[in-house]
């Protein structure tokens, strides 16, 4: 018997063979199972065995206060109920008259947590196992068949523990398996989101970068003309914001850098003055423009020879420029001065 009842792992499977194989072993006219609703006020008929045929058809419920439900609840053993309990009418509804009557709880193990591997069951609730012998039969129940009742009750509960483990375990695998679906989806939405990155960044590289290369072409004709000083200065100064704005486009396509926030130095020596006297060129041209007046003082002691960024120092000359020149409405007087601090070392800076 309870091996039939064992074969299963799923509740309502395990709930029927048991109905049908208790009424085939102990010769029952018929047998039901109750059990709480959710906010346990009521015990409802959920399972029921009538001559051969089951059912799960939800169809009559009863006070949890009953006196023979409270009764049974609080009994570990089998009781044995009036033919007029509400369980029994319940149950038998029109099968005709009952014959004695035997009831047991059955708990309802679920999983609440594990600890070590090892799951701890908690007794939640009390399902009710109602059996009915045939009326109109000089028959009792033994004390064999009260065991019987007592030791399949037992084996119940612990087929319907597995059945909710199971039932959990496989909740928690078809989660899993959901989370597993939005992280590949993820997954595909970020390399589709870098493919179009990565292709309008190729597109706009392409589209800034060849004007600019034919600007920086044209200009390096003109270093080569037979040229002034003042003219030499004014197209020296163009290449040398070419090769700024030449970097700035760099930046703005170069994907690690741009991520990590930071942009590599290339740190070699070149001359400070020339480089100071082209940033000024510039500076001046922007100042006459907006408006502004402009003069230089740059300071004797500065070095020529250092070692540094010559583009970015360049870049960052033009870009206080810049602001100045924006936070103003002109007619003002723009002062570049440029002298040497002494460094934490002693050195110049």
């Amino acid at each position: 018997l309870t091996q039939e009842i064992r074969k299963s792992l799923d509740r309502h499977t395990i709930l029927s063979t048991t109905l049908f194989e208790l009424s085939e072993t102990l010769g029952l006219q018929y047998c039901a199972v109750w059990m709480p609703n959710e906010i346990k006020t009521e015990m409802i008929l959920t399972h029921e065995l009538k001559g051969k045929n089951y059912s799960n058809m939800y169809n009559f419920s009863i006070p949890i206060g009953d006196p023979d439900v409270v009764l049974i609840k609080g009994s570990d053993g089998v009781n044995i109920l009036r033919p007029d309990s509400a369980l029994v009418c319940g149950s038998s509804g029109d099968s005709g008259e009952p014959g004695p009557v035997a009831a047991i709880r059955m708990p309802m193990l679920r999983v609440c947590n594990f600890k070590g591997g090892t799951p701890e069951l908690i007794q939640t609730c009390y399902a009710i196992l109602v059996l009915v012998l045939p009326g109109g039969e000089p028959r009792s129940w033994s004390g064999q068949e009260l065991e019987i009742i007592k030791v399949v009750a037992d084996q119940v509960a612990v087929a319907l523990s597995h059945a909710a483990i199971l039932e959990e375990s496989q909740l928690m695998r078809e989660q899993l398996a959901e989370q597993n679906r939005a992280l590949q989806q993820a997954k595909m939405n970020a390399m589709m989101a870098s493919l179009a990155r990565n292709s309008f960044q190729k597109v706009m590289s392409d589209g800034m970068r060849r004007p600019m290369h034919s600007v920086m072409g044209l200009l390096s004709i003109m270093q080569d003309e037979s040229l002034n000083n003042d003219q030499r200065v004014i197209v020296d100064a163009m290449v040398r914001t070419s090769n700024v704005l030449s970097t700035l486009i760099n930046d703005a396509m170069d994907n690690p850098a741009k991520d990590s926030g930071r942009f590599p130095l290339e740190m070699r020596p070149f001359r400070l003055q020339p480089m100071i006297k082209e940033a000024a060129c510039l500076a001046k041209c922007l100042c006459v423009y907006r408006g502004f007046g402009f003069a230089i003082e740059v300071d004797k002691s500065i070095a020529d020879h250092v070692i540094g960024d010559e583009r970015r120092v360049f870049q960052v000359i033009l870009h206080m420029v810049g602001s100045l020149l924006n936070g103003n409405q002109g007619g003002g007087l723009v002062v570049f001065r440029v002298s040497s601090e002494n460094g934490s070392q002693g050195r110049n800076d």
